[in-house]
């Protein structure tokens, strides 16, 4: 495993520990400065550009374009051609145990690992209507617990749509808090609620919503 330092900035999460574990109505937090900076600037200058290789959504509530990374752990002995080194670095991290570790004294739970991962790329169009994960598979065992969303997203304005919001119920008007800054900050949920109602605004400016999600399990 390489050297991890200087890569998420924990003591950002450290402050937000509380507000997740006490969260309404599901547990959920916002988390500003999530890269330490320098590791930061080199993954956004390094996201991958999005083309027409990305998949596209068959759901008609969502329509954000998607570029499958997978498992982590899959990760841990190569690097992906594809991708910078910074980015493996990354994907190689999320399946450390320093992660783990990290994520389960700023849930309370006992973080198993990180269960998949992808870059989602949403721009002037795209939306996704209030919904609820399904987090469970075919036999009812659980598949994820957590939702991370990490965005990458220089000049975002106050008050754009676009950002990952929390909602009172399958209603958009309901919206208890939608992220105002989408540079270097994360929003994460626990999708095993039955409150854990989601989703993004359209996106009416001609501007580009760069993501990862993170799956924990």
């Amino acid at each position: 495993m390489e050297d991890s330092a200087g890569i998420i900035n924990w003591d950002s999460f450290k402050k937000n520990s509380k507000a997740f574990k006490t969260g309404k109505p599901c547990k959920w937090a916002y988390v500003e400065n999530v890269f330490h900076q320098d590791f930061y600037d080199k993954l956004y200058a390094t996201y991958p550009k999005w083309d027409k290789t990305w998949d596209n959504p068959s759901d008609y509530a969502r329509s954000s374009q998607q570029k499958m990374i997978g498992i982590p752990s899959d990760y841990v002995n190569k690097d992906h051609p594809e991708f910078s080194k910074e980015w493996n670095k990354l994907i190689k991290y999320a399946a450390s145990e320093e992660f783990k570790k990290n994520l389960s004294e700023f849930t309370g739970w006992d973080i198993q690992k990180a269960e998949y991962m992808s870059f989602m790329n949403s721009h002037q169009g795209d939306f996704s209507l209030p919904h609820l994960d399904g987090y469970m598979d075919c036999n009812g065992a659980t598949t994820f617990r957590l939702q991370m969303m990490f965005y990458f997203c220089k000049g975002w304005e106050k008050g754009d749509p676009g950002g990952t919001y929390i909602s009172d119920g399958e209603d958009e008007s309901k919206i208890i808090f939608e992220p105002y800054n989408l540079d270097n900050t994360m929003m994460c949920f626990d999708v095993t609620s039955p409150e854990a109602w989601h989703g993004s605004r359209y996106i009416v400016k001609d501007v580009r919503r760069q993501a990862l999600s993170i799956r924990v399990l």
